[in-house]
């Protein structure tokens, strides 16, 4: 289209191609956003670049007041983007507001406090004679520019967690949204624009991975945070390597619940059937596998069936609602492959305890959407897909073993490692258990709720990822440290400088007799109170 101004012809600029957003519930269309341009993600990545020189530069103080901001808006519009997140997504609106809204507003005001100390300065002591004269100090420097590749199960509260730490330590952040939830990173955008960042600073992308995302990581980004799929996450992996690009992975688990014969078992019921069904078991902490002890397994397995029956399965997107306790999964893909793994279980012998399919009295023509009910599952063995492989979904398969020693065997026979639980009133035993799971969080006597401790890292192991978000470690990993050097008294030359001579030699072999008495006059010691 075009018009005629001052003589001469406009033309209109072309309408983008938008991205539509449906509900997995009902599966009707409940919005749109703008397709970003795979032409327009090197441009972008470079305005972010010129933006952060002057962010980087900035002291920690003034950057924590813009997030301050962020928080402020957060706590006005909480409601309003659980709302955003529930109808995108289909998790209910109050798990929204308790899993994704709340912890970030949480970690916004816990890092506001806690993140310049953590980026302060670090004097070093140096301890060799030859360094006396020496001072160090490692400061930590921001990497530039980072790209934050989003997930579908925890659209707000994942990416959110990486986008505060990155800004806080002093870089730009393009975010690319995940196709499932286009609504929820359109949402992220808006909030972020109350912080008042310097314009590019901070920016979304909207598309495919294969196409947006491939276009920002080659558009030489200096850091990349990625969450989603193993197999994602190696095409990530393979292309960052290419530039040489630091690459943050948090991928898949099989979170294995080990459940001793001495647990509180009205505890450890209630505890395993949220860890297993909140957010439908799309969640990478979910329990994905239970090991029983013999003794107490018929009645944990009664238990967790009697619950598992009372989750109220359904959606109401008309208002914040405590009508249902879990929702739709995300996408039909999603859907199809739970229903493949528990038809390898049934086939493989495994016996359905309740659930298996379609949730019983839900209205077909209200919630056409991509529904199951909680499922459980026992006679299970590691030759089932449901044992081995992530099924991001809502079962829970029970496997009884004979022993502490054998659950322990089979919870690490598994590629993955991000958490695990111990069920146990015996506390020392179960430290003792938790230490010799192969997973970056083990918690006892709770589970799939760690996510939301901002002090704690995130983290995992094999298969599950590599880098911490959150934690200290999660705010240095958005950083690099720089080591400077200084003298503390201007001198002539350094003793190894040229030209070799003889008292350098004097002096080298001075030290290395100083360190053997040094050792030898320790190890006296630690003999003598041995003794003694």
């Amino acid at each position: 289209m075009s018009k005629k101004s001052g003589g001469k012809t406009v033309r209109a600029p072309a309408a983008r191609e938008r991205i539509e957003a449906t509900s997995p519930a009902t599966l009707k269309a409940i919005g749109s956003c703008e397709l970003t341009p795979v032409a327009e993600v090197a441009d972008i990545v470079a305005r972010a670049r010129a933006a952060q020189l002057a962010w980087g530069a900035l002291d920690i103080r003034t950057r924590v007041e813009h997030l301050l901001d962020v928080r402020r808006a957060l706590i006005a519009r909480s409601r309003e983007l659980a709302s955003v997140i529930s109808r995108d997504n289909g998790k209910p609106q109050l798990e929204a507001l308790l899993t994704e809204v709340f912890p970030v507003t949480d970690l916004i005001g816990y890092f506001g406090g806690a993140a310049e100390q953590m980026l302060a300065d670090k004097p070093l002591k140096l301890h060799s004679p030859l360094l006396v004269n020496k001072v160090s100090t490692v400061r930590r420097q921001p990497r530039g520019v980072v790209a934050v590749i989003a997930p579908w199960n925890y659209p707000f509260s994942i990416p959110m967690g990486e986008i505060v730490l990155a800004l806080l330590a002093g870089n730009a952040v393009v975010l690319k949204g995940s196709t499932e939830t286009p609504l929820v990173a359109q949402a992220i955008e808006e909030v972020m624009a109350r912080g008042l960042l310097p314009a590019g600073l901070f920016s979304v992308l909207q598309g495919s991975g294969s196409e947006v995302g491939a276009a920002l990581v080659s558009a030489g980004v200096d850091k990349i945070s990625f969450t989603g799929s193993v197999g994602v996450g190696r095409r990530v992996m393979a292309m960052a390597a290419e530039s040489l690009t630091p690459v943050k992975l948090e991928l898949g688990g099989k979170d294995p619940a080990i459940v001793c014969a001495d647990a509180d078992l009205e505890r450890a019921a209630a505890g395993i059937v949220w860890g297993a069904f909140m957010n439908a078991g799309q969640t990478c902490a979910s329990v994905e596998r239970v090991y029983v002890q013999r003794e107490v397994a018929e009645e944990f397995i009664e238990r967790v069936v009697e619950r598992t029956k009372a989750i109220r399965v359904g959606f109401d997107e008309e208002r914040e609602s405590t009508c249902c306790d879990m929702g739709p999964l995300v996408s039909a893909g999603q859907l199809a492959l739970v229903r493949e793994h528990v038809c390898d279980a049934r086939a493989k012998g495994a016996v359905v305890r309740v659930g298996g399919g379609r949730p019983a009295g839900l209205d077909e023509e209200a919630l056409p959407g991509y529904f199951h009910a909680p499922t459980v599952l026992t006679e299970v063995t590691h030759e089932m897909r449901c044992m081995t492989e992530e099924t991001f979904g809502p079962t829970l398969p029970i496997m009884v073993v004979d022993s502490e020693e054998e659950a322990l065997l089979l919870a690490n026979d598994s590629p993955f490692g991000l958490t695990a639980s111990v069920w146990s009133r015996d506390r020392r035993r179960a430290a003792e258990l938790a230490r010799r799971l192969k997973a970056g969080t083990v918690t006892i006597n709770d589970h799939n709720f760690t996510h939301g401790i901002p002090e704690a890292p995130w983290t995992g192991v094999a298969e599950s990822g590599f880098g911490s978000s959150h934690g200290e470690e999660g705010l240095l990993e958005m950083t690099y440290p720089k080591h400077i050097s200084d003298d503390r008294l201007p001198l002539a030359k350094n003793a190894w400088w040229f030209p070799y001579d003889q008292r350098l030699s004097r002096l080298l072999g001075g030290v290395l007799k100083l360190m053997e008495t040094r050792d030898n006059a320790l190890r006296h010691l630690k003999n003598f109170w041995q003794r003694s």
